[in-house]
This record gives C-alpha cells, structure tokens and sequence, in this order.
C-alpha cells in the first residue's frame, strides 16, 4: 500500500507545481483532470484485487484474477507449500510450468503441484491455456496461508 500512496502524494505535488508552471489555466486545468483519472485507475486496479481475492473451499484453493477464476486447486493435488521471497516479477506471468500470481511486492508463497494442472490466466475466450506444476502468489501473511494449507494436504 506504500506504492500507491506515495504516486498519490507525487502526484498532488506534480498537480501544484503544474499549476504554478504552466500559464495557460485550460491546458493545467486538462493536466489535473489527466492526473486524477491516472490515480482512479491505479486505485482501481488495487480496489479490483481486494474485491476479488483468492479464497479457500472445503475442498481447494481457488486462485482468481479479477473476477476471473484462474484455478481451483485441489488440496489432493497440493504437494508442498512454503514461504518465499520471489521479486522477479510483480504482474502475473507464466515461465514454463511456473505461474505467478503476483503484486507489487511479486510473491510470497510457493505451491508445489503433486501433477500438472490446467490455467488460463485471463477470462478473454481465446485466452491460451497453460500446464503448470508450480504456482506462485502474493499472500498479506504468507505464513498463516502456508499453516492453513498444511492440514489440509
């Protein structure tokens, strides 16, 4: 939540010196509406990831993007899972058979697949499917969702 803050903050302060700097009050006026609607989307986009988070069943985790399901991940089918600390990527990707699920901090726990499963990571209906062994997501609390997934294997 710093992230998005500060780009907050940054731009209040670019809006003001924008003011001062250029003369014309239609075009500042034009730049401030540009700036505002930059911080709704970028709200926006966190607010669609606190709507929408992964959740757990009685019987799987189901990982989501948006509104779209990404995958249901069955408990019979989690091999292992352990904490990381994997910033490679801070969007989702997939390399391989490797998927992360990741934010702006990249991942934080690690979920080993006993076999591969199908994903898609986008609802769009020409979305291509992947075969994956391996996911990787953002988690608040890594060590609370790693403790809830155990007894569960």
């Amino acid at each position: 939540m710093a992230t998005p803050i500060a780009f907050a903050v940054a731009t209040m302060i670019e809006i003001v010196v924008l003011h001062l700097v250029i003369p014309s009050p239609s075009l500042a006026s034009a730049v401030t509406l540009l700036s505002l609607y930059a911080l709704i989307l970028l709200f926006g986009v966190i607010a669609i990831r606190w709507q929408h988070p992964h959740y757990v069943t009685n019987t799987a985790l189901v990982l989501r993007n948006g509104t779209h399901t990404v995958a249901t991940v069955y408990f019979s089918n989690i091999r292992n899972a352990t904490v990381i600390n994997d910033g490679i990527a801070t969007y989702l990707m997939v390399d391989g058979s490797l998927v992360r699920l990741a934010n702006a901090n990249g991942c934080s726990v690690s979920i080993q697949l006993a076999s591969a499963q199908p994903i898609t990571l986008t609802g769009r209906r020409r979305a291509k499917k992947h075969t994956i062994t391996e996911i990787r997501l953002a988690a608040d609390d890594p060590k609370s969702v790693i403790e809830m997934l155990r007894p569960r294997r």
